[in-house]
């Protein structure tokens, strides 16, 4: 029985950090500053790269993707920028995303040595 009611918390428990991992994320990369302003303004050549970087989410990344995880995959090894303060971003993005699925990954796995 109370084997039965630790695994209905548990799961209660990573179904709603689930749903806050997205919110998290979105938060998280909606915070990053964008490549070309501030810093990057002076860049000519960082709103074409923004753009190549935008396309390529489209065509390799954002219909590929299962989940978080493939996504921050396929970013890191598919949109790779020249630019460096696009670069930036993307990676800045990247940590938003592997900071969400570790989050997660520690919860579900303290729950684990819980109730073992």
């Amino acid at each position: 029985m109370k084997f039965t009611a630790i695994c209905l918390i548990a799961l209660l428990a990573l179904t709603s950090v689930k749903a806050d991992a997205a919110t998290d994320v979105s938060t998280c990369i909606t915070n990053l500053p964008k490549p070309c302003t501030g810093a990057g303004a002076s860049d000519n050549t960082c709103p074409k790269a923004y753009i190549a970087y935008g396309g390529c989410i489209s065509q390799n990344c954002a219909s590929k993707a299962q989940n978080l995880s493939d996504y921050a995959s396929c970013l890191k090894s598919q949109c790779k920028s020249d630019n460096a303060n696009v670069q930036s971003y993307i990676d800045g993005q990247v940590a938003c995303i592997y900071g969400s699925v570790l989050t997660l990954t520690g919860l579900i796995l303290s729950v684990f040595a819980f109730m073992f």
